[in-house]
């Protein structure tokens, strides 16, 4: 690659700065020599022969310009309400004062809005005084200006970052932290006796149970009341023995292979099973699986028509309850006691897939007299008139 050939400045003159050599660390840069007699650095894009572009002194220019500010005077002592000006802010280009507040705030303002007036209120200072929690706000935090000292009411000083007493994130000093750790040795919590505290896990703690069982149990769940037991209140709330669903009656207590809970029941046939309690109370008719050997040979749409009826005439949720149910339509009492009568009746008149039961008189009840089994564009056609202008 070709090397880049540097332009010769030597002799511009950029305000009052005169560039006299190049720089032999750093081709890019020119030592100049201002008016003043210092000697300054000025990289080569800022020594502009341009009146307002560039660089245009070694800074005496802007202190020069700073002291005829009509901004430049000593607030030194001075008071502006909660504030006191306590020294200049030399990090700064600018004219700036650094401020304390009452609190013991410091913050640095600028000598325009000091001249204004235009200073802000202390927002630590709004807070002092105030309870948050446990925590009364004292004073600001002479190390960190965003933390106030902050006494608890245990009589304990600490510094707490503002935005924390405000978002009610801390309330104390942890003295309420130290009461929940430190929990009293042999007290009750419910049937829940305290023992000792748990070696593997902190926040825990081993207790017994008045049935004598030793469980652990963490401490938050026994302070605040959600713990009461080591879950023996619960299965006697659910104890089912002697309890009838369907053709089983419930004997004992027992597992099944899996290890869940199941228990021991007995049907009327005589035979002994293992149910887990969700199916005794969600099926309707259990049994030990002989009630499944009874419709051995009829098909399980015909039973599907034998259900439909019924959800028509006793199913108040159901929307097409109103056009049945609701005028007073109910089903034969044998059919309703024995499914099976129905169900032997239906195959007697030809009952097949395909076909739909259908009731003669459409005023009438589902009887064996007055129901029979017809097509699909037959039913439709012996609708009632109050039906027809329903669909």
């Amino acid at each position: 690659m070709r090397k880049r050939r540097f332009k010769d400045i030597s002799g511009r003159v950029s305000g009052k700065l005169t560039a006299i050599k190049r720089c032999d660390d750093d081709p890019y840069k020119w030592e100049c020599k201002c008016a003043c007699g210092n000697f300054v650095i000025i990289r080569t894009n800022n020594l502009n022969t341009k009146e307002d572009i560039g660089t245009k002194s070694c800074g005496c220019l802007q202190k020069n310009t700073i002291s005829k500010s009509k901004y430049n005077k000593d607030y030194l002592n001075q008071k502006f309400g909660s504030w006191t000006a306590i020294k200049r802010d030399t990090k700064t280009r600018q004219l700036s004062w650094i401020l304390q507040c009452d609190c013991g705030r410091l913050k640095s303002f600028s000598a325009r809005r000091i001249y204004r007036n235009d200073i802000l209120k202390c927002n630590n200072c709004e807070l002092i005084g105030k309870k948050f929690g446990l925590l009364t706000a004292w004073k600001t935090d002479a190390k960190d200006q965003f933390s106030i000292i902050c006494k608890c009411k245990c009589g304990n000083t600490n510094a707490v970052r503002k935005s924390d007493l405000v978002n009610s994130n801390t309330k104390s000093c942890g003295c309420v932290g130290l009461e929940i750790e430190n929990i009293p040795f042999l007290k009750k919590y419910g049937k829940l006796t305290a023992i000792k505290k748990d070696l593997v896990f902190k926040s825990y703690w081993i207790c017994e149970c008045d049935c004598g069982k030793l469980t652990s149990y963490h401490r938050s769940s026994l302070l605040s009341g959600k713990t009461t037991s080591c879950g023996c209140e619960a299965i006697k709330k659910s104890d089912l023995i002697g309890q009838k669903f369907g053709k089983l009656t419930v004997l004992k207590r027992a597992k099944t292979s899996l290890g869940k809970t199941a228990w021991e029941c007995k049907c009327e046939c005589g035979k002994k099973t293992k149910v887990p309690s969700g199916y005794l109370k969600a099926t309707q008719a259990p049994s030990c699986g002989c009630l499944r050997k009874k419709y051995d040979g009829i098909p399980m749409k015909l039973r599907i028509v034998y259900t439909n009826m019924k959800q028509r005439c006793f199913n108040k949720n159901l929307p097409i309850y109103k056009y049945y149910g609701a005028k007073g339509i109910t089903i034969d009492e044998s059919w309703l006691k024995d499914n099976m009568l129905f169900l032997k009746w239906a195959l007697k008149k030809g009952w097949k897939e395909g076909l739909e039961i259908d009731r003669r008189d459409n005023y009438g009840n589902y009887t064996p007299q007055n129901c029979r089994f017809i097509t699909k564009t037959e039913n439709l056609k012996n609708r009632s008139p109050w039906f027809r202008k329903a669909a």
